[in-house]
């Protein structure tokens, strides 16, 4: 959110010292890397969809980047892709012929949101206060009622609901990759389904809203006529949707 605060303050100066951030590869999935993009309009259908993927299995990923890496090259070559979208047995056959080293699960094939749209508001900032402080006391208030085990994940998984609400999964214990990614704890008191509810509900009950409203208010505060167009975008690191922009 500071970064919001600088941008909306100093957009010029912002720019001049802002760095890209880098797609971070978690190496649990075949497609991995893409960076955010920006539509010419709302109607883009590409801006709600889901996005596809498949969980590389555990094993590979516990061989470390370059089994990840092996995995990939060999499941995009276009024989091993059809095998597995139309005759799953021969591609598993073929698949533990290949890794039999690692002796490989089956990869799941898996669907998580699309980051969705933002969209600009014009509001009186006393009323953006009002907002932000109703949905803190709201906070505040839910954590007061609730019982041990309901803090106790709020502190562990706070800063993790966007795993949930996007309906990523959760990295396993073994996985080498799990560096600030949130591991699902067996002792928490709730099942892994359980848990992915209350952290979903969680984000968009409270953190959502007040991540929104600040931002509007830094915007409306600082620089409310700024625009978000091409040029900007793309300093910012997005780029254009290949469908809404294709000729």
């Amino acid at each position: 959110m500071l970064a919001f605060y600088n941008f909306y303050k100093n957009p010029d100066i912002f720019l001049e010292k802002y760095q890209k951030i880098e797609p971070k590869d978690t190496y649990q999935f075949v497609y991995e890397g893409g960076t955010p993009a920006y539509h010419k309009d709302s109607s883009c259908e590409k801006i709600s969809s889901s996005f596809q993927n498949i969980k590389i299995p555990e094993e590979i990923q516990e061989g470390g980047p370059d089994a990840v890496a092996e995995f990939r090259k060999w499941f995009k070559r276009p024989d091993e892709n059809k095998l597995y979208y139309g005759n799953h047995e021969a591609f598993v056959e073929r698949m533990n012929l290949k890794f039999k080293g690692l002796l490989p699960s089956n990869p799941e094939q898996i669907s998580y949101k699309n980051s969705g749209q933002e969209y600009m508001e014009n509001v009186d900032l006393d009323e953006l206060k009002l907002r932000i402080d109703s949905i803190l006391d709201a906070v505040s208030q839910f954590i007061s009622n609730s019982d041990e085990i309901v803090r106790k994940i709020i502190v562990k998984y706070d800063k993790h609901t966007y795993f949930a609400n996007k309906d990523l999964p959760f990295p396993t214990v073994n996985s080498p990759f799990t560096k600030d990614i949130p591991i699902f704890d067996k002792n928490i008191g709730m099942s892994e389904e359980e848990l992915r509810a209350f952290l979903k509900d969680f984000e968009v009950r409270f953190k959502l809203p007040v991540a929104n409203n600040l931002k509007t208010y830094y915007r409306i505060k600082f620089n409310p006529e700024l625009e978000f167009e091409g040029k900007l975008l793309e300093q910012l690191g997005f780029r254009k949707c290949s469908f809404c922009f294709a000729e």
